[in-house]
């Protein structure tokens, strides 16, 4: 369990790493998509 745990907090740190800038992205690709949507 020890290993999985540490695993576990390494995919944490590399989620906290990317999570500003993938939301950011997330957010943006969602709006894009939604506004071409609309056009359509």
């Amino acid at each position: 369990m020890d290993d999985v745990n540490e695993k576990v907090d390494a995919g944490y740190q590399i989620l906290n790493l990317g999570s500003a800038t993938g939301a950011l992205q997330g957010v943006v690709r969602l709006w894009f998509t939604e506004y071409e949507g609309e056009r359509e």
